[in-house]
């Protein structure tokens, strides 16, 4: 399973990451400037996380690629998420023939 986080800048992908993969594997300490894939095992199954640089123009290869299961858009809920990030989003998620669900999970 692949899951590619995509998100603003400094809204927290890296944490979740962390998160997702119970334990301090991506750096929260600076910025991400470019992708950062990591490895671990959830319940008995092999799961990549992809960390993305703080933008919603990331490449639609990530989008397509056959191994991406799951697109998380993370958002601070302390700052807006704007209209034009949201038509971005959109735009690259309409290139990719996958079935999109949008849930709403707050922290």
């Amino acid at each position: 399973m692949r899951i590619v986080l995509v998100g603003g800048r400094r809204t927290g992908k890296s944490s979740c990451g962390n998160t997702i993969l119970s334990r301090e594997c991506f750096d929260t300490d600076s910025q991400t400037t470019s992708c950062t894939e990591k490895r671990g095992k959830i319940s008995s199954k092999m799961v990549t996380v992809l960390d993305t640089p703080g933008c919603f123009s990331v490449t639609s290869d990530l989008f397509m690629a056959p191994s991406s299961c799951a697109i998380l858009l993370v958002v601070n809920m302390s700052s807006s998420f704007k209209d034009t990030h949201r038509e971005d989003l959109e735009k690259q998620l309409e290139s990719s023939e996958k079935t999109i669900s949008f849930f709403d999970i707050p922290a």
